[in-house]
Parts: structure tokens; C-alpha cells; sequence
């Protein structure tokens, strides 16, 4: 039997969009695909992952530079935001829980096609990043990562798993809404650069003192009661500012903690990864980051939900949006 192009090009596409790559490897689904339409008559070109040889590669020590070279290439493209190199690549695993158990790279023919990389905390689950290289994409590989990694995350008796995407991504949420996904939560990005808020002032019985990674503990339990995103996690704040990645600050009034921000400083700009103020104490915001300020010309403040009170404080304070994201999340259990 021989079929015309259009005929073979509308079911290789309905095998990308219906059928696991993970799976089509399986002699029996060979067979079924055969049976309608003969491997010999189609084109290498319309049906190639059938005869490449794919396999993947857990995340290892050996193997992380190669792990970096993906994620860093898709940082240089725009679709990653991290200025990072191996070393900070390596303290982004640390930070982000990831592990080496669901976290691959795939590869066909030997040639990297892209990675996944899953995060760990308890039965929670987290998708820091999923790339395709350039040459790849559009070809369906994203569902392949997805689908794969997901099951890994199941694998290790997760309940829940969640990933963040740009709002203007529509491309990867159809796809993680055909894989399962809800969107939850809107997170906002703010900037600002010349320090409109910026204040000479100072605050009787007010100070500001430095702190360590032991005070930030309870800090967090005091001024958070509802689930962060999860780079302001917990055990992600804390181990950054263990390895002096980041700085904590206090405000105290009469030896009473107000206040408290988790900042880190590079290029010119001032990072803000955490900030807490009593809502009584909001009127503190300009004094408590101008007084932290060491020049930088610019200030970012990334990760906080929608709703987040902290939210109107930097738009109050001159900070614009400078990017919106959805966090979507999927039930494993």
C-alpha cells in the first residue's frame, strides 16, 4: 500500500500529539503502526523518531556539564532567566532541591535533544525547567520530557507537582493543559531602576541590623503563613544565605523584628528573593530598602503571587510589573 505525503504527515502528527515517544520504541506498537502504514513507505523525514534510537541520561556529577550547556543556551536565548556559569548552575540543583533521579537529559542518535529537571520537596514536586534545543523543537520532544519526567515524579510518590510558564507562552501551557495542568496562581516580577523610592530619612527607634541563616527559620514560620513559590521556599532561602549567595536584614524596634528582607546583589542591581513587614509596619518599605542599598541603580523583586499584600507595597513604591507568569500545577495522586 502506498500512501501520498499529506496522508502520512496528519498521522505522524497525531502520534505526536496522542502517543508517549517513550513507548513507540515497543515492537508491538511498531507492528500496529505497520499494519497501517508500511515503514518502508514513509520518508524518513515525516516519521524519524520511529527508527531513531533514543535514551536517556540521569543527572550526574559526570555528566553536568552537559546539563549545563542545554540550560545555558536556552539562559542565552531569552528562555531561561539566569546569568549563570557551572558554578552557580551547580548551586541552582542545590537550591531548587533537584534530583538527580528525575532530572535527564534525552538524547537520539547520541545527540542531546533536550533535558528535564524535576525538584523535591517531600510529596511535593516541582518543574524548574524543561528545554528542547533549537534544531528540536516544535517536533514534539517537549511532550516526550514532559510526559517522562512527570512519571518519574510519580515514581517517587509525589502528590502534586507544579512548574511556572510566561502568561505570553501560549505554546508550552497548551501543552501542559493537554498534559494535565491547571493554572493556580499568577506570579509577578517587579522592577525599578533610579530608586524613585529611595529616602535619606531615617526612623527614630528603628534599626537595621544584619542577621543569619538560623534567625531567618523563624522569621518565615512568623510572617508567612500561606505556601511561597518555590524558589522562596524554605529550605531554598535558607541554604542560599548558609553559602553567603544572599543577605538577611532586620528591622527591630526595641529589640522586636518587624521586618526582615533576603536580598543578594549583582551587576549593579539589588536581588530581593524575600521581604516580610507587619502590616502595621508597611510605612517602613522606602526607609528599609534605601537604607540597604550600596549604590545599585537598579532593584528586582521576583516570585511573589498576585495576591501577596507585598505586591501593592512595590507598585505604591514606583516599581513597574516586568513580567507575569502562571504557576500551574497537576495532581499525581
Amino acid at each position: 500500500m502506498q500512501l501520498d505525503t499529506d496522508h502520512v504527515l496528519v498521522f505522524y502528527n497525531f502520534i505526536i500529539d496522542n502517543i508517549n515517544f517513550f513507548n513507540l520504541i515497543n515492537p508491538v506498537k511498531l507492528i500496529f503502526i505497520e499494519n497501517i502504514i508500511p515503514l518502508e513507505s514513509i520518508d524518513t523525514i515525516f516519521l524519524p523518531d520511529i527508527r531513531m534510537k533514543q535514551q536517556f541520561n540521569f543527572l550526574s556529577m559526570q555528566n553536568i556539564s552537559t546539563f549545563f550547556q542545554i540550560f545555558s543556551s536556552s539562559a542565552l536565548e531569552g528562555l531561561q532567566d539566569y546569568d549563570i556559569d557551572l558554578e552557580k548552575f551547580m548551586n541552582y540543583i542545590k537550591y531548587f532541591n533537584i534530583k538527580e533521579d528525575t532530572s535527564f537529559i534525552l538524547l537520539e542518535n547520541s545527540k542531546p535533544i533536550g533535558l528535564f529537571l524535576g525538584a523535591i520537596r517531600g510529596k511535593s514536586a516541582y518543574i524548574p525547567a524543561v528545554v528542547v534545543t533549537k534544531d528540536y523543537r516544535r517536533q514534539g520532544y517537549g511532550r516526550v520530557l514532559l510526559q517522562k519526567g512527570v512519571s518519574l515524579l510519580m515514581e517517587n510518590d509525589c502528590q502534586t507537582v507544579r512548574l511556572e510558564v510566561l502568561q505570553t507562552n501560549t505554546s508550552a501551557i497548551n501543552l501542559y493543559n493537554s498534559e494535565g495542568f491547571q493554572i493556580k496562581k499568577e506570579i509577578i516580577n517587579y522592577r525599578i531602576e533610579n530608586n524613585y523610592f529611595y529616602t535619606k530619612n531615617t526612623i527614630q527607634n528603628y534599626k537595621v541590623i544584619n542577621a543569619n541563616a538560623f534567625t531567618f527559620h523563624f522569621l518565615n514560620k512568623m510572617f508567612h503563613r500561606e505556601k511561597l513559590p518555590w524558589q522562596r521556599g524554605l529550605s531554598s532561602i535558607l541554604a542560599r544565605i548558609d553559602d553567603n549567595e544572599c543577605e538577611l536584614f532586620l528591622i527591630q524596634k526595641n529589640d522586636i523584628t518587624c521586618a526582615y528582607i533576603v536580598i543578594s546583589r549583582k551587576n549593579n542591581c539589588l536581588q530581593i528573593h524575600d521581604i516580610g513587614l507587619k502590616e502595621n509596619e508597611y510605612h517602613l518599605f522606602a526607609y528599609f530598602i534605601s537604607s540597604i542599598l550600596k549604590g545599585e541603580k537598579i532593584v528586582q523583586a521576583n516570585s511573589f503571587y498576585s495576591k501577596d499584600p507585598h505586591c501593592k507595597l512595590f507598585e505604591q513604591n514606583g516599581f513597574f510589573i516586568d513580567k507575569k507568569q502562571y504557576e500551574m500545577k497537576r495532581k499525581l495522586s
